[in-house]
């Protein structure tokens, strides 16, 4: 359900100029590139697993309690 929520939050600030990640998934997709649309899906997933792991390496420098998957 957050996703559904992401996708029209997204198409309401794409503009001739730019595109949000999550509306061109789904461009690509309806446009016959499924393919071309996993990778990026990939690549998003990764993106947020790399943030997460620089995050979690540098939390000693975060007061405690900011990241929510650290106790």
């Amino acid at each position: 359900m957050t996703a559904i929520n992401e996708i029209q939050t997204s198409i309401l600030l794409i503009s001739s100029g730019t595109r949000t990640i999550g509306p061109m998934i789904i461009f690509l997709e309806e446009g016959g590139a499924s393919t071309l649309a996993a990778a990026v899906g990939c690549l998003m997933v990764f993106g947020v697993l790399l943030l997460m792991l620089l995050s979690t390496v540098l939390s000693r420098f975060l007061p405690k309690g900011v990241l929510p998957w650290q106790f």
